[in-house]
């Protein structure tokens, strides 16, 4: 009897290492739309999302879903990529640390300059962020860096 408790408990703790190490990939479906959470440091996650779910109703669905599951948080962002190898090398981004010599390649570029390189093909984005304003960012055409912003809450400006 102890050693089938023993081998059940290897199992398990075999199938949550698998989990958390990202070899087996599960698809959340909670917020009634499908994604895979590929990282979450305190308020801070990374989804990989398929392409037909970049709508913005869609994606207000999704980041207000997960929003609410995280209300304890002062500060939440959230970003949804289509491309799981630019997911990858977001969260490498996200991870490393700091160095300000770095030259590497951004999402975003100020006013009126323009990127080097097109985006990836097929490359949806979205990024929702929530601390005294909320709301998300979306790439509606995924051949084009261009983004658009849906407002959601807009409690912290003042004029």
């Amino acid at each position: 009897m102890n050693v089938c408790k023993s081998i059940f408990t290897l199992l398990i703790l075999f199938t949550v290492f698998q989990i958390s190490f990202g070899q087996q990939k599960i698809k959340d479906k909670s917020c009634q739309i499908p994604f895979e959470l590929k990282l979450e440091k305190t308020g801070v996650l990374f989804l990989l999302l398929e392409s037909q779910y970049f709508e913005p109703q869609k994606l207000k669905n999704l980041f207000l879903c997960l929003s609410q599951k995280r209300s304890n948080l002062a500060f939440l962002r959230i970003t949804a990529l289509s491309s799981d190898e630019e997911l990858d090398r977001s969260i490498k981004e996200f991870t490393k640390p700091y160095n300000p010599l770095d030259s590497h390649r951004h999402f975003y570029f100020p006013k009126g300059q323009k990127p080097i390189e097109p985006p990836p093909p097929n490359y949806y984005r979205a990024f929702y962020y929530r601390y005294k304003n909320e709301y998300f960012e979306y790439s509606p055409n995924p051949q084009e860096w261009k983004m658009t912003t849906i407002a959601l809450k807009n409690e912290g400006l003042k004029k």
